[in-house]
């Protein structure tokens, strides 16, 4: 039974780098796709090839693309180059790509209209739209950002609302490791159009708070001054930043990582 094997990562930053390891760890061919200026090309892991390519060229990607006769396209931009993404769909389609992987990793995007997760959902809808195929998966929150989300630097850990609804977290690194897992192991047509729901932890966030002991005093809070992180907050507030953790079991043996494991608590 056919298996991926050729594979081209878009950006290779705190999600990209680790699935570019995992992959050539599985056996993969894997090229890094960066923009210009971009210094990614200097911290490759060891066996993976680079090409620096104007993003915002459709022929130039699709250029890339047949060069190294790529079979699946995994995008790990974040949330200022989620814009970009339908011309590299446009690249990859025109490259005959089989199967485009697009920048989720974060909580279920379906429905949405609006902000970063409306972007997300409508992109998953152009990539139907012009017949390539996707695989998208959801993580809920990354594990390894709830520091940031709650900011703790500030001595407190904020929580917009009451932070009784349960959300789902998961480390990067376990992000990383089912996406190159799936990616290498399973065959194409469990793939191809499938959405893939996963998780480390299912908590609320004052169970997280409470982790930390006195460390950090809950805030209670009404916003944040960063958008991004009131906008994230607000859908954990919702409930709807869970997946399920339905396709934890495809991952045979593997052994998730929690949150105390990751944030190094005692």
């Amino acid at each position: 039974m056919s298996r991926y094997t050729s594979f081209a990562v878009i950006g290779a930053g705190l999600i990209g780098g680790p699935i570019v390891q995992n992959l050539i760890d599985n056996g993969a061919s894997v090229v890094v796709i960066a923009r210009p200026g971009s210094s990614t090309a200097n911290k490759l892991p060891a066996g993976a090839k680079s090409a620096v390519v104007d993003l915002k060229s459709a022929s130039a990607l699709a250029a890339a693309f047949r060069e190294h006769k790529v079979e699946v396209v995994v995008s790990t931009v974040g949330h200022p180059g989620l814009p970009t993404q339908p011309v590299i769909a446009d690249g990859a389609k025109a490259a005959g790509v089989k199967l485009f992987v697009p920048s989720e990793f974060g909580v279920p995007t379906d429905g949405y209209t609006e902000g970063d997760l409306g972007v997300k959902s409508k992109f998953a809808s152009y990539l139907a739209e012009i017949g390539l195929p996707s695989a998208r998966i959801f993580n809920g929150l990354f594990i390894d950002f709830i520091p940031w989300a709650a900011e703790i630097d500030s001595g407190k850990f904020k929580i917009l609302g009451k932070g009784e609804s349960k959300v789902t977290v998961t480390a990067a690194e376990d992000i990383a490791g089912f996406t190159a897992y799936i990616l290498t192991n399973l065959p194409p047509s469990k793939l191809q159009n499938a959405a893939f729901r996963i998780q480390g932890a299912y908590v609320t966030l004052r169970e997280v708070a409470a982790l930390y002991g006195d460390a950090y005093p809950i805030e209670h809070v009404d916003k944040f001054e960063d958008a991004f992180k009131t906008g994230l907050q607000s859908v954990i507030e919702s409930g709807a930043a869970t997946t399920g953790g339905t396709s934890n079991e495809l991952w045979e043996g593997h052994q998730w990582k929690g949150i105390k494991e990751v944030l190094k608590l005692a």
